[in-house]
């Protein structure tokens, strides 16, 4: 009997390419001279993205394919949801060394609000321009580590 390639493989093994797109990425950043580096983190979620992705898809290749059909059906709404999420990441971590980090990133979380359809506007750029502040004095000052920041030139 033919086995049924599922959903589950299929998002397991689009982990996994994204967890070695971001582990490429990732080794690209300088190396620090003592200590954890710019990259070092980044590179260390890659490779659980890619262990759980693997796990994901090999888990959906020994399973009975009866036992997936039971699953939700395709939703087109909600994949189309997935696809601007993770265009919306890409398309923010691509402009990042543009526009910088502090005033890129409340737009960024301004629409991951909209797309998980939080309501509440006023609250939701409130949130979004405190968290990315905070976040940056956080990084800048207390860790010491440089953001992408805003340049003309």
């Amino acid at each position: 009997m033919k086995k049924k390639i599922t959903a589950d493989f299929w998002f397991g093994l689009g982990a996994v390419l994204f967890g070695i797109f971001v582990l490429v990425q990732a080794k690209k950043l300088p190396q620090a001279k003592m200590g954890i580096g710019p990259g070092d983190y980044p590179a260390f979620v890659a490779i659980v993205i890619i262990s759980l992705g693997l796990i994901q898809a090999v888990k959906a290749l020994l399973s009975d394919a009866s036992a997936a059909q039971q699953g939700e059906a395709f939703d087109a709404r909600r994949a189309k949801k997935v696809f601007l999420l993770v265009f919306g990441t890409f398309a923010y971590v691509f402009l990042m060394k543009y526009v910088g980090f502090l005033l890129l990133s409340p737009f960024f979380l301004l629409f991951q609000f909209w797309m998980f359809g939080y309501s509440n506007r006023r609250k939701a750029i409130v949130i979004s321009i405190t968290v990315s502040v905070v976040l940056y004095f956080l990084f800048m000052y207390a860790f010491q580590v440089l953001l992408p920041r805003f340049s003309l030139f």
